[in-house]
C-alpha cells in the first residue's frame, strides 16, 4: 500500500467500483488487491471516531436527567423485587462474565481500552492476522455513560476525548468511501463466491496457529476495526 493519502483514497474508490462491478473477474489476487485497498486501520480508525461521536451528539442531544432518574429508580425496584421472590432463572448462569457486553472507551492518550464486565476480554492486536473471536457486541454511548445517570458530565468528557483523537487523525484529509461498508459488501461476496475458503479439515483455532477462512479473518477485521453499529453483521460471520 502506498502511503500517499490521495492515492489511497483513489485505491480505496477504484476498488470500490470493482467490487459492484459485475464484469470483474474474481480471483484471489483480486481479492487481496480489493481488501489492501479497504482494510486502512487509520482511516478506519478515523471514521469510527466519526461515528462514535455522531452518535454521542445524539445521545447527549436527547439525554433528559429526570427521565434517566424514573428509570434508574424502576430498575432498582424490579431488582428488589426479584431478589425479594426469589426469582427463579431456571438454572441459567446470569452473572455478568456470560451476559456482560463489552465495552470500548477511549483513554486520556487517544488509545481504546476495555470497560467491558469481563476484564480478561483481550483486546484486539494490530492488523489483519490472529484476530481473536469477537466476544460480544459493544453497547451503545448512551448505555455506556448515560443510561440511568444523575448528569451528563462523563458522557460530555468522553465526547471531548472522542474529538480529541479524531483531530489527530492525519487520514481525515482525503475523502475516503465508508471502508466498514465496503468490507461489509466485500464480505457477502466472498461468503457468495466462496473465495479464501479452507476444506474443512484445514480450518481450526485450536493450538498455537489459527488457520481460518479469509471470510473469518475480514468478518473479524471488520467487528474489531469497524464502525460499532454493524458489529452484529460481522459477529455473525465470525
Amino acid at each position: 500500500q502506498c502511503g500517499w493519502p490521495e492515492l489511497r483514497s483513489i485505491q480505496s474508490s477504484e476498488a470500490y467500483a470493482l467490487l459492484h462491478d459485475k464484469r470483474t473477474v474474481w480471483n484471489e489476487d483480486m481479492l487481496a488487491d480489493i481488501a489492501d485497498a479497504f482494510m486502512l486501520e487509520d482511516v478506519i480508525l478515523a471514521q469510527k471516531l466519526a461515528a462514535e461521536i455522531r452518535e454521542a451528539e445524539d445521545a447527549l442531544a436527547a439525554y433528559d436527567p429526570a427521565v434517566e432518574a424514573d428509570k434508574a429508580a424502576a430498575s432498582s425496584e424490579e431488582e428488589n423485587k426479584e431478589l425479594t421472590n426469589g426469582t427463579d432463572t431456571g438454572g441459567l448462569d446470569l452473572t455478568p462474565s456470560l451476559t456482560g457486553t463489552q465495552t470500548i472507551s477511549l483513554d486520556g492518550q487517544g488509545n481504546w481500552h476495555n470497560q467491558g464486565l469481563e476484564s480478561s476480554v483481550p483486546l484486539p492486536p494490530a492488523g489483519f492476522e490472529n484476530l481473536p473471536p469477537p466476544p460480544r457486541q459493544t453497547t451503545s454511548f448512551y448505555d455506556r455513560f448515560l443510561k440511568g445517570q444523575e448528569s451528563s458530565v462523563e458522557a460530555s468528557k468522553e465526547l471531548q476525548k472522542l474529538k480529541w483523537a479524531l483531530s489527530k487523525q492525519s487520514s481525515t484529509l482525503v475523502p475516503y468511501p465508508d471502508l466498514t461498508q465496503c468490507c461489509k459488501d466485500l464480505l457477502v461476496l466472498v461468503i457468495e463466491k466462496g473465495l479464501g475458503a479452507l476444506e474443512e479439515e484445514e480450518e481450526g483455532e485450536s493450538g498455537k496457529k489459527q488457520k481460518i477462512s479469509f471470510s473469518k479473518k475480514l468478518a473479524r477485521f471488520g467487528y474489531y476495526k469497524g464502525v460499532r453499529h454493524h458489529q452484529q453483521f460481522f459477529l455473525d460471520r465470525s
